[in-house]
């Protein structure tokens, strides 16, 4: 009789699970998909006063184009900056990062006064977003996903140098996310 009960209980557990995951699978309407995009830098000059622009397309990535048919909506995650290398290695000085959108309109513009690039070697500067800079960038992708527009951006970085002697160098990467959601 406790074995009957027992192998009672254990069915009743089997199938409460199986009937929960059918329940959370169907609740499920959407999957996340990260697309990731990067941009190097490589700048070098005698002036104090050196800048670069890089650009890319999110509609040209692996990730985009494998799941074209299902992303329901992209939305901006996070970006951020890492020195690769420099030189001088006293080199000092502001650091200014503008992303534009593909119509040249400035989404976002992120300021480090005097940093050195040495302090973004090995950790990544995080760019932190004001809320209207977010809502600004999320407004664009949302409009040039719906109207089929490529979707673009041009991300500049100027060096306003301060200390070091010439000649300068600078290479990095900027890193920028996104998370486009699929439907199942």
């Amino acid at each position: 009789m406790i074995k009957l009960k027992f192998i009672n209980q254990v069915l009743l557990l089997v199938l409460l699970v199986a009937f929960a995951r059918c329940n959370v699978l169907d609740t499920i309407k959407s999957l996340p998909v990260d697309i990731p995009l990067q941009g190097t830098f490589e700048i070098s000059g005698q002036e104090s006063s050196l800048s670069q622009s890089v650009s890319f397309c999110i509609d040209s990535t692996d990730s985009f184009l494998e799941r074209k048919e299902d992303i329901t909506e992209i939305t901006f995650v996070q970006a951020s900056l890492e020195t690769l290398a420099y030189s001088p290695s006293d080199m000092k000085g502001d650091i200014v990062i503008e992303v534009k959108d593909a119509m040249g309109n400035t989404l976002f513009k992120n300021v480090l006064k005097d940093v050195s690039p040495g302090d973004f070697a090995g950790s990544p500067y995080s760019i932190v977003l004001y809320s209207k800079d977010f809502n600004r960038t999320n407004d664009y992708l949302q409009q040039a996903f719906a109207s089929g527009d490529e979707i673009c951006f041009t991300v500049t970085l100027y060096l306003q140098i301060k200390e070091g002697t010439p000649p300068y160098s600078f290479r990095g990467t900027f890193n920028i996310g996104f998370e486009a959601k699929t439907a199942l």
